[in-house]
C-alpha cells in the first residue's frame, strides 16, 4: 500500500526481499538490501530512502521510470528497536507518494 496527494505512481519497494507492510528479521551484521522501482504520470524529480527518521538515500530522477538498489550498512537503532524504512517520491507540481514501511526485526 502507498499513499499519494493525488498524482498516480507505482511504487516497487523492498527490504531484504520483504514488500512494503511486510516485517523481516535481519541479523545485525548483515547490511539491508533495498530495492525500489517507480513509475509515474510524470518523472520522478526525488526518490528518498528513510530509515527511523532520517534520509538514508535520495536519487534524483532521469524520466518516466526509475530503479535501484541501495545498501544500508548502518545497522540496528541504538535503543534496541525495530527498525522500519519507506520510500518517499516527489514529482513535479509539488505531488508527492509514500510507501508503506518495511518493518526490520534485529536479531
Amino acid at each position: 500500500m502507498f499513499a499519494s496527494t493525488g498524482a498516480r505512481f507505482l511504487i516497487d519497494f523492498q527490504v531484504n526481499g520483504a514488500f512494503m507492510g511486510e516485517s523481516v528479521e535481519v541479523d545485525r551484521a548483515e547490511p539491508l538490501r533495498i530495492h525500489v522501482r517507480v513509475d509515474g504520470e510524470r518523472p520522478a524529480e526525488l526518490v528518498e530512502i528513510v530509515k527511523d527518521h532520517k534520509v538514508i538515500h535520495a536519487s534524483t530522477g532521469t524520466g518516466g521510470s526509475m530503479e535501484f538498489e541501495f545498501l544500508d550498512r548502518s545497522g540496528p537503532r541504538s535503543d534496541g528497536k525495530a527498525s522500519y524504512c519507506y520510500v518517499r517520491v516527489r514529482q513535479g507540481g509539488d505531488q508527492y507518494a509514500w510507501a508503506s514501511p518495511v518493518w526490520v526485526d534485529w536479531r
